[in-house]
């Protein structure tokens, strides 16, 4: 997996630090100061089955005092994320010249909704048959350069003007 951004000027950033979210906690993958990063191996990352991890849950108005029944206005905001079943979840921080780290940014991909078990059949009047499973797709068939005749055998002959 190749992960990219859109990198700072060495002034602002020192390094970009990529996380991978597993069971709701960050594992550091490593940290570069350049516009992309390639991630060898993410399986030990991709969510088995869906979750939600809350990292937290603040309520306001704070000290609000209430006895069963009454009814309250307030506002909550719970900060977390939701992991589908096949799902990688990555997280990426600016690191300044001081060495703090900024909040982080996260992108998701779902391996479960890729493309798997592409065949691709020659078949015999020479038309390709391409199959897979799950995910859409843009194909794009290219034929192929002009051949050049294998070394000892004669020129192609080429019709008289």
């Amino acid at each position: 997996m190749t992960v990219s951004w859109n990198k700072e000027s060495y002034d602002k950033v020192k390094q970009y630090n990529l996380y991978v979210l597993v069971g709701g906690h960050e594992m550091f993958l490593g940290g570069i100061y350049d516009e992309n990063y390639y991630i060898k191996n993410v399986k030990e990352a991709i969510a088995e089955a869906a979750a939600n991890y809350i990292k937290s849950v603040s309520v306001s108005p704070k000290g609000t005092v209430a006895t069963a029944g009454d009814t309250l206005d307030f506002h909550a905001l719970v900060d977390g994320y939701h992991e589908d079943a096949g799902q990688v979840t990555l997280v990426i921080k600016a690191v300044s010249a001081d060495g703090t780290e900024s909040k982080g940014t996260t992108a998701t991909y779902n391996y479960g909704e890729t493309m798997k078990n592409v065949k691709v059949d020659n078949a015999a009047d020479g038309q390709l048959v391409l199959t897979w499973e799950g995910g859409a797709a843009d194909v794009t068939v290219t034929p192929p350069m002009e051949r050049k005749p294998a070394p000892g055998s004669p020129p192609a002959r080429t019709a008289a003007p």
